[in-house]
């Protein structure tokens, strides 16, 4: 039994010297008797003699209330790590093991010039082979007896900051560090901050409530406003009352700061009348699809999920489950164009959209626009009814404007039936009165511009709105 304790005691202080590779810039200067610097922290003499920066404390007489003044610098431009060092400096004494034991340093890279009366020693290490649990600092307790609140308040600073980012060495954590007491950051925008915080190592930082992949290609349009970034995957992103987590996908802001695109995990739920849908991100047709939202927080575009869809007079029949198709709509929230892979729809003004995919666009008051159309589809025009196929465009009285006719057909010209040919476009004025078209078989003597004129068959003609040839 006595062998055994005895083991356990050598073990744990073999630990205790040893340290380990974590919380290595825990370090302070030891000098000789009468250097200006004994007793420094490395982090507080680096800011001074490398950086040359002049530091702002707060002079409180408690290390832990001037860490948290300094903190509340990074407040507005780094929010959720502000909250997160606060908390993790808040506790440091409850986290902290005091050792009776010296703690042998860790040898740390980038180490500025020190004086040559003076040497380095470990105060504090985050050691978690022989730390309980609720424990995350081993701290030299002979040596923090000695140290001044300003020496505390920076290695209070450096292990929360160390504790939360993942660093490989303590170099540019102690250069952000000597930054921060000095309050260089006030003065920086925040184009200006986050560049640095990827320049020293960080691997994120907050922006617009968007927490971004500093390590990713990232924009800002101006000083202060973020173009695009990548999020952190599995993120957390509030818009519009709503928390969504952010797929991995490039997220895109409007000058004035506001949400231009995004791609969430769950879908986004979409208004119109009393009828709502389901807009999601994904990919289509090759390209990969975020959810597009105009300045005003309304969407703009997006894959519309559906089994049947029946709106403005379209009706998509899925017999295969839930399909998806390209959407967009105006931002007045009605559908301004769905690219569906599979439509079977009809309009009750008897057409018959093709069976494939097709892009259905529509005016903005939710009349048809333009759509490719399959044979037998006919609309009335002022003589008559047209058979149309292909491609068709119409005004947003839904009254045709380019339709491809499918048979000859006639118009009343002048007194007279012209004969005019099939399988060619025809263009009408938004009355429905003809604007443009083919002549087919025979001959006609016409009144063109006040003169007699001989129109030949496979011309084509055109007519003023009064239903006069040009």
């Amino acid at each position: 039994m006595k062998l055994f304790s005895f083991l356990f005691f050598f073990l744990v202080c073999l630990s205790v010297f040893a340290g380990d590779r974590k919380g290595n810039g825990g370090d302070v200067l030891i000098c000789e008797k009468g250097s200006p610097f004994h007793l420094w922290s490395l982090d507080w003499y680096e800011m001074e003699h490398r950086y040359n920066l002049v530091p702002k404390f707060p002079g409180h007489s408690s290390e832990v209330k001037n860490a948290l003044v300094i903190l509340n610098r990074i407040k507005e431009k780094s929010p959720r790590r502000y909250e997160r060092l606060t908390s993790l400096v808040e506790e440091f004494y409850y986290r902290s093991k005091f050792s009776k034991h010296p703690l042998s340093d860790v040898r740390d890279s980038g180490v500025y010039e020190i004086p040559p009366e003076c040497g380095l020693s470990q105060v504090i290490n985050q050691n978690t082979d022989i730390l309980p649990a609720s424990k995350y600092y081993l701290i030299d307790e002979n040596l923090w007896q000695k140290l001044t609140v300003p020496m505390k308040t920076s290695l209070i600073l450096h292990e929360a900051i160390y504790k939360l980012e993942s660093f490989k060495t303590s170099e540019n954590l102690r250069k952000y560090l000597s930054l921060l007491i000095a309050d260089q950051f006030s003065s920086f925008s925040i184009k200006k901050y986050n560049e640095s915080l990827a320049a020293l190592g960080f691997s994120n930082n907050e922006v617009n409530g968007l927490e971004i992949d500093l390590t990713k290609d990232f924009h800002f349009s101006s000083d202060y406003n973020l173009l695009y970034a990548m999020p952190i995957a599995n993120s957390r992103f509030i818009f519009n009352g709503s928390t969504y987590t952010l797929l991995p996908k490039q997220v895109r802001f409007y000058p004035n700061t506001t949400l231009a695109s995004f791609c969430p995990e769950e879908s986004f739920e979409h208004k119109i009348s009393n009828d709502a849908f389901q807009v999601h991100c994904g990919v289509w047709g090759g390209d990969e699809l975020s959810i597009e939202l105009y300045p005003s927080g309304k969407i703009k575009a997006g894959i519309l999920a559906y089994e049947n869809f029946d709106h403005q007079k379209i009706s998509l029949l899925s017999s295969d489950g839930v399909q998806y198709s390209k959407v967009k709509f105006y931002e007045n929230s009605s559908i301004a164009e769905l690219d569906a892979a599979r439509v079977l729809a009809v309009t009750d003004k008897h057409l018959y959209f093709s069976d494939g995919k097709t892009s259905v666009q529509f005016h903005e008051n939710a009349v048809l626009k333009k759509v490719k159309l399959s044979s037998g589809s006919s609309l009335k025009y002022a003589n008559g009814r047209l058979l149309f196929r292909g491609w068709a465009e119409f005004y947003d009285n839904f009254h045709p404007k380019k339709v491809f006719v499918s048979m000859d057909f006639k118009y009343r010209v002048q007194n007279k039936n012209l004969l005019f040919s099939g399988g060619n476009q025809v263009e009408f004025y938004a009355d429905s009165g003809l604007r443009s078209a083919v002549l087919g078989e025979g001959v006609s003597l016409l009144d063109v511009h006040s003169k007699l004129q001989y129109i030949a068959p496979g011309e084509r003609v055109y007519f003023n709105e009064e239903g006069y040839l040009h």
